[in-house]
Parts: C-alpha cells; structure tokens; sequence
C-alpha cells in the first residue's frame, strides 16, 4: 500500500466528506465511485453532464451509465483504469476524443481500509482549448521556422542580464554556419563583425540601458568563409514591471543585395551627374571653339595672303610664319576642345608618331601634378601611322590621367614609342595584334597602385572604374579602346597590385609616300573657263579671304553672309552656279538647308561645306555622296584649295602643276 494512503481505523464506514462540498463547486465533472464502478458521490457537474440531477447519481454504475451513452469502448477503457488503479495503487489518465472534442480521463485512489480500496476519485477535464492551443502553437512554429528559413531570416535572443544568446538555425546560416552553433554569445558576435562597423552594435547595447525601444541598425560582418555580408537587425526591447531593460527580441535579414543595388544606384545617379555635367561642359567648349576657329581662320588666311607678298629673304616673312605657326598650334588646342565636345569630325592624317608627341608634350605635362615625373623615350623616328591627331591626344591624354590618379604620392609616368614587326606566329602564340604586319607601338606605364588582375576583362568597359565616386567618369579607357579600334589598331594592358600599369598601343604602321609627307604642295586646278563660285560666310573676314583665293585663280566668285542673299543670287545665276562653298552655320537658315534648295534646282551644283564644328550633321540631313566635301576651320589656303579642288574635281587632284589621280 503506498505510504500516502490514508488508513481508516477498523470501524470507520465510507461516508461522505465535507471537502466534498467544495469539490461540487468544480466546474469540472467529477466522481466519487466504488472498484465496482458505483457511484458514490457527484458534483452538478458530473450529473448535467450525463442528464441528471446530482441526487440521483449515487448508486448508479458509471460504467453502464457510460455504456447507455454509446460510449462503450470508453466505459471499458474507463473499467481497465480503475482495476489498474485498485491494483498498483496509482492514479492514471486517459484522454478521449470525440469528434474535436478532448476529455482527459483521470482515476485516482481517494483511501482504502484494511487493505481494501474503499473509494476512487474520477476527474472529467475539458482540454480541447488546451489541444488547439497546442496545435495552433505548433503550426504557429512550423510556420516561423518556414517563414524564416525561405525568407533567410536569422532570429535571436539576447538576455540583458547574462548577455547570452539564443538563436535559430537560419541565423547561423547568415554567418555561414550550416550546423547549429552552441556557443554563441556576444562574443562570439563581435568576432564577426567588422572592426569598423562594432561601435554600431556597441552604442545600442548601451542606449538600451537609457530608454531605446527599438532595434534597427544595419552592421558588415565577416562569415566564416571569409566573405563580407550586409545585415539588417530589426527587433525591440523588452523591459521589466520597473523599466528594466531585461532582453533583446531581434530578427536579422542579409540585405548585401539592396546595399550593392544602392551603391550601384548611387554611382549610376553621380555617373548620370557626371554625364550632364559633361555635356554641358561640351557644349560650352563647342561653343567656343567654334567661333574661337572663325577667328583664328581669319588670322591664319590674313596672314598667308599677306605672307605672298614678301619674299622668303625679307624680315618680315619669318615674323609673319610664326604667326601663321601660333595661330595653327592654338588651333590644335581648339582642336581638343572639339574633341572632348564630341563635336569635331574624325580627319585621319598621316602623321609622324614622334614628331606628333614632341609638339603635344606640353599639353600632357598639364594633366599631371607636380609629384608625378613625365619620362619620355621615343625610339619610332621616322615612323609614320594614320590618324587624327586630336585621337592620339585622346589616347595619351587618358591613359596619363590615369596613370595619374593611381599614383598615391609621387611616382613616374613613362611614354615610349617603338617600331615593331609582328610575324603570323606570334599572333598565333597570344600577341595582343591578332593580324601580322608592322605596328608602332605607343606604351604609357606608371609607378601607381596597379590592379588586381581580375579587374582586366572589364577596365574598358564604359562606366567601369576603380575610381571612387565623383572621381571619374568610367568613359576614358572605352574612349582609348574606340580610337584604337577605329583605327585599326590594338591595346593591352599588363598591371600588377602594387607595382603599376602599363598599357600598350599597336597602331597599323603608314609607310608614306614622299608627296603624301610634303605639307607644303600647292594645289592648283584644270578647271574650265569662267567657273562660277557661290561662296556663303557670315563672317566677313572668311568671305574675303575666300573671294581672293578664287578669284586669284581666276573663278568667278558670288558672294553671300546669309541664306537668304544666296537664294536670290542663286535666282539670278540658274544654272551657271558650279559649286556652292557654305559654313554650315548661318543665321535664320543652315548651309545644309540652302545646299538642298540649289541642288533642288540645279543638281549639278558641287557642295563644299565649312565649320568649326563637324560634318556630321551633313550624313544625318540625308545630304551626302562625291559632290559634297567638308572643311574644318581653321585651315590653311593650301588646305582649303586641296579640299575645295577635291569637291569640284573629285576624280583629280593637281599637284606642282601636274593632274595625277587620287
């Protein structure tokens, strides 16, 4: 018998207990029964349960009052319980489930006499809120462990008073653990995230003590594979009944991809900056270029007009070509204005590659700082390449800027040019010139920081940089790559962390010919009698020069400052007009404009156009083909007539007095 029975003395007799009386209060059905499974005693409970007022209970059979209620294998579950508890001594439980209700079924020993069970207690308990509770619990978990493991949610706990940390799976998965982490504490934390980024957890923990509320901050750590990561925590604090901070309830996200996306955004919105500020800049130095050209077109043809008049030997005429010579050097400077404008026309010449060098030398010298060292070593003598030079200034000018910004203090910049062969074998063996042949190769090699060599496959594409933001545009080395390109040529890059850049240029090597050397040839023209010339200039000077050249040539020359004046001489020459000479320009109506309407009437009519910006306006107006020509201002007489003979005679070209063909 167990020793928390209560033993009845020898004359005691069953008979009820005043507890009872407390018992009946119970919301839950309770009964007082025999082994036998007569009952005893109820509460009110226990008989509406069954239909019956509770003075009409006692004597009955619980099991067949179970039994007339179709509950049949329960009052035999129910009859099994009570021998077990008659037998052992100790109280059991069942619960039963009908339908979606749960009743828990609980038998007990109430006191026994002389060995013999006298009364068993029998609980009737409702759990079925218990159940769904349980239920709804455990679906509630399997969906925060769904939610947080698709969504990659990390959640953890801090408590405030030992700082230990309980944490999900998920969590450790941020930090690139696959199985759970025992030992997770602060600690443990701090030694993830990056040193710089420390204070940020550090500071909250202590605005915790203060008051905060509310935990968002977002924080770098370092995973254990070494990588850097992005987190988001969000989560409250939860306070005692006096206000004290006691835990931190937090959920953590990875949010690299949103970070790599603002900071991608934010370089595109300083690269779109950056581009709008360039175009407007653009516009500005193609503005002044442009009429910055007209002057020194005036002075160039002024002073060549007046340079025919004195003989080599008299002391004016050296005077007189070194105005000539200024006013084309700075006209190589507006040269380059039109060049970063994007507006000037791509003019290939052939050009001496070291000779070209030596007189931008000074210009080049204007990109770097006074740390930086500009070396030169130009072994090319005597080689020639095809190309528009302002192109060449755009390459070196580039890669020196480069190289300029890699260098942190001082340093050396370092330009060379050679001559090489290159044989189909080493095109075949990774040359950087996939063609044989011979190249002049133009190197610009640094003493900077260099680049990790991953970066290579992607240093030319446009917006690309290594730069930070707002200290550059990303277009410069694409721009070097389209020059090249376009010009048949090559470009490659050696670099190493630490130890510098060099990038090397193979440009298709000219092997010109002695005329096409001589900058000096005087163009003049078999051209039938009476040529008639329709010249349209706003700028006075322009028009003047003009008329003297072809009219010392014997053309007949119109002369026009606008369209409007043209038209109606036009009207008054049909049909005698052979080439129409226009800046394209010209107020109220363009030269492109005007050359339509007289090629409109008189298809014949050779078109030569002029600007100090470029020609391709004129492909895009739909006007094009061997009758219109183009000429860049400022230019030289002997340039104007070499392009002007090319409009009106496109088949020749006469040289000292010879025609030869083109």
């Amino acid at each position: 018998m167990p020793e928390n029975e209560k033993q009845l003395p020898s004359d005691a007799s069953p008979q009820k207990k005043p507890l009872f009386d407390y018992v009946n209060l119970a919301p839950d059905p309770i009964c007082i029964m025999d082994p036998t499974g007569t009952i005893l005693d109820v509460n009110s409970s226990f008989a509406a349960t069954y239909g019956k007022k509770s003075h009409e209970c006692p004597g009955a059979n619980v099991y067949e009052l179970l039994a007339t209620s179709d509950m049949h294998e329960l009052a035999l579950h129910l009859r099994s319980m009570a021998e077990e508890v008659v037998r052992t001594g100790n109280g059991v439980a069942f619960e039963d489930v009908q339908d979606t209700k749960h009743t828990m079924y609980n038998v007990s020993l109430v006191d026994s006499c002389n060995g013999a069970v006298i009364r068993l207690f029998v609980h009737l308990q409702d759990v079925t809120h218990i159940r769904h509770t349980e239920k709804d619990n455990q679906n509630t978990r399997l969906l925060w462990e769904y939610t947080f493991d698709k969504c990659n949610l990390g959640g953890w706990i801090v408590d405030l008073q030992n700082y230990s940390v309980f944490h999900t799976l998920e969590y450790d998965r941020l930090f690139g653990y696959e199985e759970p982490v025992a030992d997770w504490g602060l600690k443990f934390l701090f030694d993830h995230i990056v040193l710089e980024d420390r204070a940020i957890i550090e500071n909250v923990l202590g605005e915790t003590k203060t008051g905060l509320n509310e935990w968002n901050i977002e924080y770098r750590i370092r995973r254990k594979d070494g990588e850097i990561r992005w987190l988001w925590d969000l989560g409250e604090v939860r306070r005692d009944d006096s206000g004290k901070a006691i835990r931190l309830l937090i959920v953590t996200s990875d949010i690299t991809a949103r970070k790599q996306a603002e900071i991608e955004r934010e370089q595109l919105q300083s690269q779109l900056q950056q581009a709008q500020k360039m175009e407007l800049l653009g516009q500005l130095a193609g503005g002044i270029a442009h009429d910055f050209n007209n002057v020194l077109a005036s002075i160039i043809g002024q002073a060549e007009l007046l340079l025919r008049q004195y003989d080599v030997s008299h002391s004016s005429f050296g005077r007189i070509e070194s105005i000539i010579k200024s006013a084309e050097r700075s006209a190589g400077i507006v040269r380059q204005l039109l060049g970063f404008s994007r507006k000037q026309m791509v003019q290939s010449k052939i050009i001496e590659l070291d000779e070209a060098l030596n007189d931008f030398r000074q210009m080049f010298m204007t990109v770097i700082t006074e740390k930086v060292q500009l070396q030169w070593n130009l072994e090319a003598r005597g080689a020639f390449v095809k190309i528009d030079p302002s192109q060449l200034v755009q390459i070196i000018t580039n890669l020196c800027i480069n190289s300029r910004d890699a260098i942190t203090d001082a340093g050396t910049i370092s330009i060379s040019t050679d001559a090489i062969h290159i044989i189909k074998s080493d095109c075949e063996t990774g040359h950087p010139c996939r063609t044989s042949g011979d190249y002049v190769r133009i190197s610009v090699s640094d003493t900077g920081s260099g680049m990790e060599k991953q970066l290579l496959p992607h240093i030319f594409e446009p917006f690309f940089t290594t730069k930070g933001v707002g200290k550059g545009t990303g277009l410069g080395l694409s721009m070097v790559y389209g020059i090249v390109k376009q010009n048949d040529g090559y470009i490659d890059c050696q670099t190493e962390p630490g130890k510098g850049t060099a990038f090397h240029i193979f440009l298709p090597r000219h092997h010109a010919t002695e005329d096409e050397n001589d900058s000096h040839i005087v163009v003049q023209t078999d051209r039938p009698d009476n040529g008639t010339i329709l010249v349209v200039e706003d700028e006075s000077c322009i028009l003047e020069i003009i008329r003297t050249i072809l009219e010392e040539d014997g053309y007949t020359v119109l002369a026009a400052d606008n369209a409007e004046e043209a038209i109606n001489i036009a009207d008054k020459h049909k049909g005698r007009i052979d080439m129409l000479i226009s800046d394209i320009l010209l107020p109220n109506m363009n030269g492109i404009q005007l050359s339509q309407l007289l090629m409109a009437s008189n298809p014949n009519v050779k078109v030569l156009f002029m600007s100090g910006y470029s020609s391709e306006v004129i492909g895009n107006n739909g006007v094009n083909g061997d009758d219109i020509g183009f000429i860049s201002k400022p230019f030289t007489i002997n340039e104007f007539l070499k392009a002007f003979a090319a409009t009106l005679y496109p088949a020749k070209l006469c040289q000292q007095g010879r025609m030869s063909e083109v």
